[in-house]
């Protein structure tokens, strides 16, 4: 079977909805990906002209990929993180964890992380093929006048953060706070070390420190370092 891909991207407003799924942990996320009806249950046709049947339309409970920022996993980008889809009467959501082992999942968690909390929403799109659609006119403005076609069924492959979509307030919901990364700590704990022995050697140049004692008190600095970026690893 041929499978076209399409990708939700486009110009777009964006306003602040509530959204489906839990965020629990470091690094997690939730995300408007679609508008499927308005409060007052109004069908919503996207930028594309398109509207969705209902919640059924999305594969629920299905476990995506979250694309590289614009979709650039789709040109050998690797992924940011992972996501399950979830869909109620109004929205389709994507419920995730970014890899923070990963730089390309850090960064994209930072970035998005800054953007929430500056209040600059961060949109959303999605790759797909249709499974099942309708363009015939008179069901399609029946049920939402203005649409060039009703999407019934989508299998989605990955979602992600992109600069504008083509969803009506597609964004970022909540994200959380991610631990210190393994590299993190290690440059942090380098760096902490190098400066130590900037001011041991500026002492030992003064007068200040014999070089048996510097040799000491370098040693029990790397002690109390490990240790130290070994509790900052249990507790970030």
């Amino acid at each position: 079977m041929e499978i076209t891909v399409h990708r939700k991207t486009f110009a777009g407003p964006v306003e602040l909805h509530g959204a489906s799924g839990t965020v629990d942990g470091a690094g997690s996320f939730r995300a408007t990906i679609a508008r499927l009806r308005l409060a007052d249950g109004s069908v919503v046709v996207d930028h594309e002209g398109d509207a969705y049947a209902s919640a059924a339309s999305f594969p629920i409970g299905k476990t995506v990929l979250v694309s590289a920022y614009g979709h650039k996993s789709w040109e050998g980008a690797l992924p940011v993180g992972v996501a399950t889809i979830h869909a109620n009467q109004y929205a389709a959501t994507a419920v995730g964890q970014f890899f923070l082992e990963t730089a390309g999942g850090m960064d994209t968690h930072r970035t998005l992380k800054a953007m929430h909390a500056a209040g600059v929403a961060s949109e959303w799109s999605f790759g797909f093929d249709v499974v099942d659609q309708s363009t015939d006119y008179a069901e399609v403005q029946k049920f939402a006048p203005g649409a060039r076609r009703i999407l019934k069924s989508l299998d989605l492959f990955e979602v992600s953060p992109v600069l504008k979509g083509a969803g009506i307030a597609t964004q970022t919901e909540d994200i959380k706070r991610g631990q210190l990364g393994e590299l993190d700590q290690q440059i942090a704990a380098m760096r902490q070390y190098r400066d130590f022995l900037l001011l041991v050697r500026k002492m030992r140049s003064d007068g200040h420190l014999d070089e048996d004692r510097g040799d000491q008190v370098a040693r029990n600095a790397v002690r109390a370092l490990l240790g130290a970026t070994e509790s900052l690893r249990r507790t970030a």
